[in-house]
């Protein structure tokens, strides 16, 4: 589903992840290989921050198919947004600090001390959720074709927009893909193109201050909310936008928007936007 809404001058089709149901956005792209295929374990594992998306997205899969699902993350917090969600889906939360352990150690860990578990690392990102973005490629690639467009994600580790160009170039080789980092740096994105596609032409934005992950900063929060069309999420949409806004010289007049879902966990970011910044 796209939805259309003009903004920055520019028009933008959306592409909603947001609605694919329950697990949704980048997460779900990433974990539609585990639809199409019954992993040989009964133990899935992963780590990464309390309100992690992928948290929430394999906790809600493991339940309903029956894994036994367990998540690290770094140490103890309040129990809301993605955690809560979590552990009503009967997550098995671990809190790594108390072991003196990173999170991605105490995960690995776990991992080797079960025989019939798999880990999956922080983010999803493992070669294996390059299936999603295949089938992403495919869907959006008529839209590209039709409005002439350029193609943005935001990104955590680069792997969704490295994937996707890789194989939207394959199908459209005049086709620009765009991302920028609301996590990691352009090292981390030099090695994750080695890693993932060495032949990749996709374009890295940068905004003009550096936004650390998860923390408040009032002009993004306001860039956000006044886009009243979409509900767009605080984490990595936020950045997005903005990204796109500070470079709006470079993209053509129509911009292919990929949303990020995740909404679930925006929602507590909204809660501290709110205290923090004193609106009503």
């Amino acid at each position: 589903m796209f939805t259309n809404f003009h903004i920055f001058n520019k028009n933008f089709i959306v592409l909603r992840d947001d609605l694919l149901g329950e697990i949704n956005g980048n997460k779900a792209r990433k974990l539609a290989f585990l639809k199409s295929i019954k992993l040989p374990y009964k133990h899935l594992i992963c780590y990464g921050s309390s309100q992690s998306n992928a948290m929430q997205a394999l906790a809600l899969f493991s339940n309903k198919n029956n894994y036994k699902f367990s998540f690290v993350c770094a140490r103890r917090c309040e129990i809301c947004g993605n955690l809560e969600n979590a552990i009503k889906n009967n997550a098995n939360i671990y809190y790594s600090n108390d072991f003196g352990l990173s999170p991605k150690d105490f995960a690995m860990n776990l991992h080797k001390s079960d025989s019939d578990s798999f880990l999956i690392d922080e983010g999803v990102c493992n070669d294996f959720a390059r299936f999603g973005f295949f089938d992403m490629a495919n869907e959006i690639s008529s839209v590209c074709k039709e409005f002439n467009c350029d193609v943005f994600l935001p990104s955590g580790t680069y792997t969704s927009a490295i994937y996707l160009e890789k194989y939207l170039s394959q199908i459209l080789p005049e086709i620009r893909v765009f991302t920028t980092s609301c996590v990691s740096g352009e090292e981390y994105f030099a090695k994750q193109i080695q890693k993932l596609n060495p032949k990749s032409n996709l374009k890295l934005l940068k905004t003009n201050k550096k936004y650390h992950f998860a923390k408040l900063y009032e002009e993004l929060f306001i860039l956000t909310e006044n886009i009243t069309k979409i509900k767009f999420d605080l984490l990595y949409d936020s950045v997005g936008l903005m990204a796109i806004y500070e470079n709006l010289d470079i993209f053509k007049d129509n911009i292919l928007y990929i949303h990020q879902g995740g909404l679930i966990g925006s929602s507590t970011m909204k809660e501290r936007y709110l205290c923090k910044l004193d609106y009503n």
